[in-house]
């Protein structure tokens, strides 16, 4: 929430250049402080007089529910009159609205509407939104070459979300020839600027060599910055670093940080270890518990190891009628051992 309001105050600060509001200075000032109460109460006034930029930051104040309950709807209201002064964040907001159904009906082409206003008025991440929209193909045809235009054009405008996804691209031939070293390059100039994912991704490419010298330590090192920056994956990654060196403690340190975020690949690999007592008391029970936790995230390995341990009563109550159950989620998404275990009991 702190990195959020601070962006705001930083877009803020540009506006009060031209807005030369004694009010509105005094409730950015409170909004710095999260005395949200008080800046509701200078910027309300100042936004039902039409001032653009307190209209946005009341659309802020319930889209985020800074001090009162999110409503999308009265944010809406604000968002729609600041994007008719060219107000591009709140222009975005409102896309991000359309394109999710808050708070009104979900319309991808109103989305896609607000998001070019934003865009093309210089709004970055709005060309990252649109980018993703066709990448994943949500609520239009999947083109590949249109998300890579847009992420391009973000990229001019040192979106750091569009450089990252430049990246991907790159990384995996979606929209453009797979090329790993321009992979590299765009990741490396995005986690410099402090993108969580570019840093994971450029730490992945450190590790394996992809566009770029193998450098465990280096990988390292950018996995880290990437879970300081809360970054699950990478995480994740460190995880698996460090139990591939045999450090079992800071294996289990940073895959119980992802876990903390559901991250279901390191809740499995926390049931592993104390399944084969890595650095731990081996321990069936806490296993399990692990298991069963990551098999219902959708996990197939943990659905599978979940069917092990219920066919053989490790940590829980020996249940065949559960552990094929599980065997068959884990075989449904394509786990060989779940297959052959199913045609062994003659279930497939």
């Amino acid at each position: 929430m702190k990195k959020l309001i601070s962006a705001l105050i930083l877009i803020m600060a540009s506006f009060l250049v031209f807005a030369e509001n004694t009010a509105i200075e005094l409730a950015v000032e409170a909004m710095e402080k999260q005395d949200y109460e008080t800046a509701k109460k200078l910027f309300e006034p100042e936004a039902y007089k039409g001032d653009e930029y307190a209209l946005v930051f009341m659309g802020d104040i319930y889209y985020y529910g800074y001090g009162v309950d999110k409503d999308y709807k009265k944010a809406r209201s604000f968002y729609e009159k600041a994007a008719a002064k060219g107000q591009a964040s709140a222009a975005n907001n409102l896309g991000i609205m359309y394109e999710s159904g808050w708070g009104v009906k979900a319309n991808t082409k109103k989305a896609i509407s607000y998001y070019e206003k934003a865009a093309y008025s210089g709004y970055g991440i709005s060309f990252y939104n649109l980018g993703t929209l066709y990448l994943q193909g949500r609520g239009v045809e999947a083109d590949e070459n249109k998300a890579f235009d847009y992420f391009s054009r973000g990229a001019e405008l040192e979106d750091i979300n569009c450089i990252t996804a430049l990246g991907y691209m790159s990384e995996y031939g979606f929209g453009t020839e797979m090329d790993y070293k321009k992979a590299f390059d765009y990741y490396s100039i995005a986690a410099e600027k402090g993108d969580e994912t570019a840093q994971t991704n450029l730490g992945l490419a450190y590790k394996y060599g992809r566009g770029t010298e193998a450098n465990l330590e280096k990988a390292i090192y950018w996995f880290k910055k990437g879970s300081e920056n809360g970054d699950c994956d990478a995480q994740y990654n460190l995880g698996v670093t460090y139990i591939e060196q045999k450090d079992y403690k800071q294996s289990l340190y940073y895959y119980t940080l992802a876990a903390e975020q559901n991250e279901a690949k390191s809740i499995c690999d926390i049931g592993y270890i104390y399944a084969n007592g890595l650095g731990v008391e081996q321990n069936y029970d806490v296993a399990f518990h692990y298991y069963l936790k990551s098999a219902e995230l959708g996990c197939s390995i943990a659905q599978s190891n979940t069917g092990s341990f219920y066919e053989q009563g490790k940590g829980c109550k020996q249940d065949l009628i559960k552990a094929i159950e599980w065997y068959r989620k884990a075989a449904a998404q394509g786990d060989q051992d779940a297959i052959e275990r199913l045609e062994q009991l003659g279930m497939n």
